[in-house]
C-alpha cells in the first residue's frame, strides 16, 4: 500500500481512530503502531510497532504521512523486520488493525 491508497481508504474514519498493526496470522494479535521512520530513504515508510506505547491516532498518522511524497510505500516494522502494508481491517473494539 502507498500513502495516496491509504489516505483513499481511510477518508470515512473517525480521525480520533486508534492505530495498530497486526503481528501475526490471528486478527486479534496486534499492537499500537507509536510512530513512524525513513527505511531506505523517503520512498518507504516504516510504522514503529511499541506493544507498551501510546498509539497514533488516524489525524497524527495522516499529518505526518502528508510531509512525504504519494508514491511512498508503507510497511510494519515488526521485530525490526519491514513487512509491506497490504490493508486493514476495523477491530470489534473500533480501532485500525493495518496487515
Amino acid at each position: 500500500m502507498n500513502v495516496f491508497d491509504f489516505f483513499s481508504l481511510t477518508t470515512f474514519f473517525n480521525t480520533n481512530t486508534k492505530l495498530y498493526a497486526q503481528l501475526g496470522k490471528e486478527r486479534s494479535d496486534f499492537a499500537p503502531i507509536t510512530g513512524l521512520r525513513f527505511l531506505e530513504d523517503d520512498s518507504q515508510i516504516g510504522f514503529v510497532i511499541d506493544p507498551n506505547g501510546k498509539p497514533l491516532t488516524l489525524e497524527q498518522m495522516q499529518t505526518r504521512l502528508s510531509q512525504v511524497g504519494q508514491k511512498a510505500q508503507l510497511f510494519c516494522l515488526i521485530q525490526q523486520n519491514a513487512r509491506a502494508v497490504l490493508g486493514f481491517h476495523k477491530d470489534e473494539s473500533g480501532v485500525l488493525v493495518l496487515k
